[in-house]
């Protein structure tokens, strides 16, 4: 697995209601969680992600309305 993704990260997101942050925890074992401020209803997730053949990253997570 490539390792190019761990790490943590600060995310700026742009949406209509304006511009949020979020912060992401990337782990080798292919495991990632996010917290921020893009969703006020949400919390934080929880999560997994892997590499893709042609080199992008793909993640789907799970949080709590």
């Amino acid at each position: 697995m490539s390792t190019g993704l761990v790490g943590a990260w600060e995310v700026t997101a742009t949406r209509p209601q304006g511009v949020g942050k979020n912060l992401l925890t990337f782990s080798s074992d292919g495991t990632f969680f996010r917290s921020g401020d893009t969703h006020p209803t949400l919390s934080g997730g929880h999560s997994a992600w892997k590499r893709m053949p042609d080199g992008t990253y793909t993640a789907t997570y799970v949080a709590f309305q």
